[in-house]
């Protein structure tokens, strides 16, 4: 089972992660902590935002 490069990363530590993502791991995670309840406030905002979008473009049909 090949492994993602997410996974590959949680694994490196230190000298390792900073090269490959360019900051610190302290600071990925705090990031990605506050990216996560950004996401999670806008979906309380607006359920419904950009669901079931309809196209520009007609369909075949019309």
């Amino acid at each position: 089972m090949e492994t993602s490069y997410a996974e590959r990363l949680k694994q490196r530590t230190g000298k390792k992660f900073r090269r490959a993502v360019g900051i610190r791991q302290r600071t990925f995670r705090q990031i990605c902590r506050q990216t996560r309840g950004y996401l999670e406030q806008e979906r309380r905002d607006h359920p419904l935002k950009r669901r079931g979008k309809k196209s520009e473009k007609l369909s075949i049909e019309d």
